[in-house]
């Protein structure tokens, strides 16, 4: 069985709120899941197309062949961001982009159950960024003499795995478009419960029944 804890971090300030079952306390084995609380926007990538992109992104930059570790590492992929069009701004339209994914530090010991496990929980959490509707915005774009509607969207700038054992993964992502908002306490119960999914492969693979998820929305300067 799998129990949840959501909690609202700051490293700087001890004003943490956390709500916790009582049942994890003499438990040891947290799944802990990190992210970010400042946009990146994804424009109008659908989810699936969003969880292809990092996927491949991560295998990219730091592959299940490297020796069971990387270090800032950086790749790119394409989305759609609004960008005015006008020199008074009186119009916005959007245009691709790079958005940039780091790795910022990796390691899984050569066990490639454990990395690919590792870059799904990444790949997923940043996904379900943009699931709800609070993270998400529309525009209209005047075209030909048309008035066309797009719907863009933002994700977390964040997404940090760590397994029992010192097992771990570290990505941040950027975007050059600050329009939108984004809220991650709307996104932590979805990425915790894609987690959750993922806890029995998590805990055959490193032979360990006993796990919990933990999530956690981080606040820092950067």
């Amino acid at each position: 069985m799998s129990y949840t804890t959501h909690t609202n971090y700051s490293p700087c300030m001890d004003n943490s709120t956390t709500l916790t079952n009582r049942a994890l306390q003499p438990r040891t084995g947290a799944i802990l899941l990190e992210l970010g609380t400042k946009k990146v926007n994804v424009g109008s990538s659908s989810p699936a197309a969003l969880y292809d992109q990092v996927y491949h992104a991560l295998q990219a930059i730091c592959p299940p062949t490297a020796p069971g570790a990387c270090l800032q590492t950086t790749s790119t992929f394409r989305v759609d961001v609004e960008k005015r069009v006008r020199a008074d701004r009186s119009a916005t339209a959007p245009f691709p982009e790079d958005l940039t994914v780091s790795v910022d530090r990796a390691w899984w010991n050569s066990d490639s159950k454990i990395y690919f496990l590792m870059v799904g929980v990444i790949a997923g959490s940043f996904e379900r960024g943009i699931w709800d509707a609070a993270n998400c915005y529309t525009f209209v774009e005047h075209k030909r003499g048309h008035d066309v509607e797009h719907r863009h969207c933002n994700s977390v700038d964040y997404v940090a795995v760590h397994f029992p054992g010192g097992y771990h993964m570290q990505v941040h992502f950027r975007s050059s478009s600050s329009t939108g908002s984004l809220d991650c306490g709307k996104v932590y119960p979805h990425a915790a419960g894609y987690v959750d999914t993922l806890q029995p492969q998590i805990e055959e693979a490193l032979k360990d029944g006993d796990l919990y998820v933990t999530a956690k929305c981080m606040w820092w300067e950067r």
